[in-house]
């Protein structure tokens, strides 16, 4: 049904505010999840997508906002964002409720005692674990983990990570002395491949003197192209700081302490990234290269 002018230009105000007051919410919540040489990526995406809200708002393109909307809410629903709503709420004149579509979904589901897709799958599985977060009803919880189990036994099988190759890695990254005692620590980790087993790989990892942090530096070569990396993993996420294209055994990297890496490499060498400081909710790490 095609909207009036009038019910148009209301729906496009409308979803413009939402799509501003979402990406204001992302950028108070994630904004300087990571910076990298003092560029906040995330808070520069999110301004940058609010900017081309307004160029569709003009162009009156709601079909525009509307996607932009969903796809920024349909991440929140997924990592079940319950403030969200309440911010919505308090910052705009409209309520929003994340969980709208799935919740619809989910009750066709249980009328119909059956989940026909993994679309279906994949609604239920979000509803059930918002239910038991919020201490939902147990007899709906066990009706719908019910089907789940009817529906992976039957057409469907649970999601997997799709891969043709991986490799398990247990390291002992950490061994001091302490009242007389050894403790050790280690970093265990499961490397996946979309694809064949690389035609080189090699990885080593070291944590920060004071265990809060690590980074891995790895070789990696396919048929398609390969790199030397640094990677920095903090508590939250983790950052490609340094990335050479081709395989140098000769890069070497280091804690100078703490929040210092120091990375031993040559001039000569292709990066595609190459940063001096990398910062994750406050957590600062300098990187300094010691080139020849």
């Amino acid at each position: 049904m095609r909207l009036t002018r009038e019910k148009k230009n209301a729906e496009l105000q409308k979803h413009l505010t939402l799509v501003h007051a979402t990406f204001d919410y992302l950028t108070i919540q994630f904004g300087r999840i990571l910076v990298c040489d003092d560029v906040p990526s995330n808070e520069v995406m999110y301004t940058n997508q609010k900017a081309r809200a307004e160029i569709y708002f003009k162009e009156r393109r709601l079909d525009k906002l509307q996607k932009q909307l969903k796809g920024e809410t349909e991440w929140l629903m997924i990592t079940f964002d319950l403030e969200f709503e309440n911010y919505i709420k308090k910052n705009t004149a409209y309520e929003l409720d994340l969980f709208a579509e799935a919740r619809s979904r989910t009750e066709e589901v249980l009328k119909k005692g059956k989940i026909e897709d993994n679309k279906d799958s994949h609604y239920v599985a979000i509803m059930t674990n918002l239910y038991e977060k919020t201490a939902g009803d147990p007899q709906k919880i066990k009706s719908l983990q019910f089907l789940q189990k009817i529906f992976y036994e039957g057409k469907g099988k649970p999601h997997s990570v799709s891969s043709k190759y991986t490799e398990e890695h247990t390291e002992l990254v950490k061994r001091v002395e302490k009242d007389g005692t050894i403790e050790e620590t280690f970093i265990s980790t499961v490397t996946y491949w979309d694809g064949p087993k690389p035609s080189h790989f090699n990885e080593r990892k070291e944590m920060a003197p004071d265990g809060e942090r690590w980074f891995t530096l790895t070789e990696c070569a396919s048929s398609k192209d390969s790199s030397t990396t640094v990677t920095i993993a903090f508590s939250k996420m983790s950052v490609q700081t340094y990335y050479a294209v081709g395989i140098h055994p000769n890069i070497n990297a280091f804690w100078k302490d703490n929040n210092t890496i120091v990375i031993e490499t040559e001039k000569s060498y292709t990066t595609h990234s190459k940063y001096h400081k990398v910062e994750s909710y406050g957590d600062v790490i300098a990187i300094e290269y010691i080139e020849s």
